[in-house]
């Protein structure tokens, strides 16, 4: 159980750099099922994991509790931000939050990773539940999660006669009500010192979730835009020295120089988020995107 002497119970921006300490502490504890390594702990994360954290707790030092997240895809973002979710209605008693997905299967994903978690931590940190089921999870510090559906038609009813001061919404861009996200974002607390509102997606052309990227760009002083990109997560890269599928794949993909656009690319990451693109992942980037070769 997470130490009460060293919880925060009403949040405070000058403390942001100790509530980070105390998640990372919590990460290394909890264990999931990974698709390409079997049982492994949290306590390694990702860079794109990391920037995700680092983005949150930074503009939580600025006292900003909105942020929308525009990810590439597999990046391990919705498993990072579950247990920030478990984390932090852990650390603060008494938070009425929800999580939100775009589907009635990937709602019952969630709940079953989130079982996983709760199960994997040891007694030093385990977290005392109330109940857990399809509706929800209720813990003893009087914190609970609604597990809602979306939808991805329109419904009207996301959120009506509910109020929340913490929400995880994943794959907004799938939603399909502009009704009920509007409903659903009323229902959220304005003021409540522990509010933590996050929506995490990948994109999906012109439709809500894209309004909502561009209302957080446009609002900096209140909401946090996180971009993520393919280049942040480490296995998106051939290595040689890993395997001789991997050598003949870096070897074939890697040949031709850098075209313009390749380097335009390359150019705006380093720039805008201080990240060098290697050969390693350009490799793959080219395999990804033209795989028979045919492009300049």
């Amino acid at each position: 159980m997470l130490d009460d002497s060293k919880t925060l119970s009403i949040f405070d921006p000058n403390r942001v750099e100790e509530l980070k300490e105390a998640l990372y502490d919590f990460l290394s504890k909890i264990k999931i099922d990974s698709k390409e390594d079997g049982t492994i702990s949290l306590e390694d994360v990702y860079t794109a994991q990391r920037l995700f954290i680092d983005g949150v707790f930074d503009g939580l030092a600025d006292d900003i509790h909105w942020f929308v997240i525009l990810k590439a895809r597999q990046l391990g973002i919705t498993t990072i931000s579950l247990a920030l979710d478990i984390f932090w209605i852990s650390y603060f008693p008494g938070l009425q939050g929800a999580i939100v997905t775009d589907t009635d299967g990937n709602k019952e994903k969630i709940r079953l990773l989130i079982t996983r978690m709760l199960e994997s931590l040891p007694r030093s940190h385990s977290i005392p539940v109330v109940a857990h089921n399809r509706v929800g999870l209720v813990l003893k510090n009087g914190s609970s999660l609604d597990y809602l559906v979306a939808g991805t038609r329109k419904n009207g009813g996301l959120g009506r006669s509910r109020a929340y001061n913490f929400l995880h919404a994943t794959e907004c861009s799938s939603w399909g009500d502009q009704e009920g996200l509007e409903s659903l974002q009323k229902s959220l607390a304005a003021k409540y010192p522990a509010r933590l509102y996050v929506f995490e997606s990948t994109a999906r052309g012109y439709n809500m979730f894209h309004t909502m990227w561009e209302e957080a760009k446009a609002d900096a002083l209140v909401k946090k835009a996180i971009f993520i990109g393919w280049w942040a997560k480490e296995e998106y890269a051939y290595y040689p020295e890993r395997s001789l599928k991997e050598r003949e794949l870096f070897e074939h993909y890697s040949k031709a120089p850098l075209s313009d656009e390749e380097q335009e690319l390359i150019d705006y990451v380093k720039k805008n988020y201080a990240f060098d693109v290697s050969m390693n992942q350009l490799a793959w980037y080219r395999h990804e995107k033209d795989p028979a070769g045919e492009a300049d």
